[in-house]
């Protein structure tokens, strides 16, 4: 039986042997990884943190294929991590550790709501900073605003 998913974006499903009528609409999590590393690398970025969800399948890929492509790329990468009980304290916590690493750059892949509230009580905005993730996990809105 054909299936084409319009959401699943799992690695896992990419194999043919296993799944040889699976066709997606969007590309798997190690391709999302791959290019936002490519891409970050092209904007001339070598230090570059990742803050992501721990024990999440979306997240977590693309957030360990991101760090993998970024070393292969000789970039320098910081990675922190949050749960999925996470509480507002916690993600701040997050970004601060971030922040006082002298991180400028960094990868979001989170699905909380509080993280522009973190980056705006942070004072972790504006030209300083430069932030680029997955999706619009970011709340409603522009994430800095």
């Amino acid at each position: 039986l054909p299936v084409i998913a319009a959401t699943a974006t799992s690695p896992v499903l990419s194999d043919k042997e296993f799944y040889p009528y699976f066709s997606r609409m969007f590309p798997s999590d190690a391709f999302q990884g791959k290019v936002l590393a490519r891409m970050a690398h092209k904007m001339g970025f070598t230090k570059v943190a990742t803050i992501s969800t721990s024990f999440h399948m979306y997240y977590e890929g693309i957030t360990n294929t991101f760090v993998r492509e970024a070393e292969n790329l000789n970039m320098t990468i910081l990675s922190v991590t949050t749960t999925m009980a996470s509480t507002y304290e916690d993600l701040k916590s997050a970004f601060k550790t971030v922040r006082d690493a002298g991180y400028r750059v960094i990868m979001v892949a989170q699905e909380h709501d509080n993280v522009r509230d973190a980056i705006v009580e942070l004072k972790m905005q504006g030209p300083g900073y430069q932030y680029f993730g997955i999706e619009s996990e970011w709340g409603q809105g522009n994430a800095t605003q």
